[in-house]
């Protein structure tokens, strides 16, 4: 198993390569995913990293596997999950660079934002001074960069799906993808038994069974060590850990 706790981001990837090669070549893999979200584009690579050469792949969520996270299921065989766990919307995040590294943002709201402002600030002078403040720090090349990444999100889910060994029909993927972008919050949580009725491979593990005690038990030891997933990078397989803060 190769354990990833923190934001996806495109400079964990060769920590995350380290821990997957690893493991044994064609060999089942399983991955213990704790994490925000992040770069839906790094996400696609991750999952092309679990699914080379393997035709048994599971992505465990014991808490949260947000946004890029979710991207980052779709791609296994298997999701395992129980009462305590929780995917999310596929939302794509922008990183805004002058906050820091893992500084990320809902390209959704700060284009609905950005849009929603724009009509007000037609309206009379005042909304206008509202919206030059408001926007201080969105302008127009982060902005349609927050619109690219919404265009894009549909074919990079249709990618994933495809590395699959058995993966959906094109029908099925369309359903699912609608599916996960209907909801109007980034932190909106999608729970087992939805993520099974909107037709992901999930597989439900009795909070109270030997098995899911393991991975909880291991999973409050990162919570003990780091607490907050957004703000620390974990990456650990058999032989090596790396920590970032």
């Amino acid at each position: 198993m190769v354990v990833f706790w923190g934001p996806i981001i495109k400079f964990a990837i060769t920590e995350f390569v380290d821990a997957i090669l690893d493991t044994p070549k064609g060999g089942p893999l399983d991955v213990m995913l704790t994490t925000t979200g992040g770069d839906g584009e790094a996400a696609f690579r991750m999952a092309s990293i679990c699914r080379s050469e393997r035709e048994d792949v599971r992505i465990i969520v014991p808490d949260s596997a947000y946004s890029a996270g979710t991207i980052l299921a779709l791609a296994a065989d298997k999701i395992l999950m129980s009462s305590s766990s929780t995917l999310g919307p596929i939302d794509p995040q922008i990183l805004l660079p002058e906050k820091g590294p893992f500084a990320w943002m809902s390209a959704n709201a700060m284009v609905e934002a950005v849009d929603n402002l724009q009509k007000q600030a037609q309206a009379n002078d005042y909304a206008l001074r509202f919206a030059i403040t408001m926007l201080g720090e969105i302008d127009a090349i982060l902005y349609q960069t927050a619109k690219n990444a919404m265009d894009r999100t549909e074919p990079l889910v249709t990618g994933v799906f495809k590395l699959r060994s058995n993966p959906p029909s094109d029908e099925q993927i369309q359903e699912i993808v609608e599916a996960l972008q209907e909801y109007s919050i980034h932190s909106a949580t999608i729970h087992h038994q939805e993520a099974y009725d909107i037709g992901l491979p999930v597989e439900y593990v009795d909070p109270f069974s030997k098995q899911w005690a393991q991975f909880w038990r291991l999973h409050t030891r990162y919570v003990a060590d780091y607490r907050i997933p957004k703000d620390v990078l974990v990456i650990e397989g058999h032989r090596l850990s790396h920590v970032y803060s």
